[in-house]
C-alpha cells in the first residue's frame, strides 16, 4: 500500500515539473523557449511594469522586482525574486519566490513572511506565464 501511494504522489510531482509549476527544490516556475535571458528579464519586466512594479536588483541570473504586493488592498510592499536557470539546451526555467518586505532597518532590508503560495504568488506566477506568451508571441 505504502508503494502504490508512493507512486501515485511521484507520479503527480512528476507530470507538475514537466508542466512547469513546480520547481524539484518546490518553487512554482515557467520554462521558457529561449536561452537568451535578456528578453526574458525584458518581458518580465514590462510585464510587472502593468502593475506598477518596478526593477529592485537585477544580475545574470536572478531578477529581483518592487511592488505593491499583490491582490491586496492596503500598501504592503512585496518582492517578486525570479531565478533563472538553463534547464535544457535551449531552454531557461524561471523559479518565483515572493517576499512581504519590512522597513530597512541599518541600511538592510528584511523579508518578514514568505508569500511565495499566497495569492499574491498565485498573481505572481500568472503574470510570469503572461510574459512567457508575450515573449513567444514574438
Amino acid at each position: 500500500m505504502k508503494r502504490a501511494i508512493s507512486v501515485v504522489v511521484s507520479t503527480i510531482l512528476i507530470g507538475l515539473m514537466l508542466a512547469g509549476c513546480v520547481t524539484t527544490s518546490g518553487q512554482p516556475e515557467v520554462t521558457f523557449n529561449t536561452t537568451d535571458r535578456g528578453k526574458i528579464r525584458s518581458a518580465i519586466i514590462n510585464e510587472f511594469k502593468k502593475v506598477d512594479f518596478k526593477v529592485f536588483s537585477q544580475n545574470n541570473d536572478v531578477l529581483v522586482l518592487e511592488g505593491r504586493r499583490l491582490g491586496a488592498t492596503g500598501a504592503e510592499t512585496m518582492h517578486a525574486i525570479f531565478k533563472m536557470e538553463t534547464a535544457a539546451e535551449s531552454m531557461t526555467a524561471v523559479s518565483i519566490q515572493a517576499f512581504l518586505k519590512s522597513a530597512a532597518s541599518f541600511g538592510r532590508d528584511s523579508y518578514v513572511e514568505d508569500i511565495t503560495y499566497s495569492n499574491a504568488g498565485a498573481e505572481t506566477l500568472k503574470l510570469l506565464q503572461r510574459a512567457k506568451a508575450q515573449l513567444e508571441a514574438q
